[in-house]
């Protein structure tokens, strides 16, 4: 039986016992996690990961999704995020919990878990320093697409829940900005917006239009979990 997160996925494989007590739990937009007493796979809900400070607001370090998790062992034993850095659902979903204490003893028992998880570890690490790179030298038009593409594959599919002013907070730039680029993407037909709803047409465009930083962390995660 799959669950829905494809690292989750990849631990039950190797240790079929991992998922054991796991529960199925609503994700809702806005909602935050603020502890790691449970470890967190999301189906498809999208979590944010973010930066704060308190004269310039926040900004968004990475997205996780089906991918992968937030919890311990990323944080092993301290129970909470770093200081300054909170987790925000982004887009409404589901996603499996297991108490992190069960996590950790799963992953010292079984060898061949630590290494697939810190891989993980090590491939969001990636993530987080590229969009510091993406967020000073790549134009609003650029970051929409790859925010976009990002989060449909974190979702697993091309439609998802999102307001303008919710985006416009994530990439931290105007919400006129983003009605700017979101009316230019309708008008070529590799987006629809309606209601609150994104659906992605044609992802081929948006990645054309997207900078480099999409397709490098792309390949990467691929790379990863296959």
């Amino acid at each position: 039986m799959t669950r829905g997160n494809r690292l989750l996925d990849r631990l039950v494989e190797l240790h079929p016992p991992f998922a054991d007590g796991a529960q199925l739990n609503r994700c809702d937009r806005g909602e935050e996690i603020r502890s790691l007493d449970v470890v967190v796979f999301p189906v498809n809900a999208v979590i944010s990961l973010l930066a704060h400070s308190d004269d310039a607001g926040h900004a968004e370090l990475t997205l996780i999704g089906r991918e992968g998790f937030l919890g311990a062992p990323t944080t092993p034993g301290s129970g909470r995020l770093p200081l300054g850095v909170s987790a925000q659902v982004t887009i409404a979903g589901s996603g499996w919990m297991i108490p992190a204490d069960a996590a950790a003893t799963a992953i010292d028992a079984v060898e061949a878990l630590r290494p697939c998880l810190m891989s993980y570890v090590e491939a969001t690490q990636a993530v987080i320093a590229r969009q510091v790179l993406c967020n000073l030298f790549h134009s609003v038009d650029q970051r929409v697409c790859r925010w976009l593409l990002t989060t449909s594959d974190r979702v697993g599919e091309d439609s998802f829940s999102i307001t303008q002013s919710f985006l416009s907070e994530r990439l931290a730039v105007r919400r006129a900005s983003v009605n700017v680029v979101e009316r230019r993407l309708q008008s070529s037909g590799a987006i629809e917006y309606a209601s609150g709803t994104m659906r992605l047409l044609d992802r081929e465009q948006l990645a054309d239009q997207s900078c480099d930083c999409y397709r490098m962390l792309f390949d990467q995660f691929t790379a990863l979990l296959g």
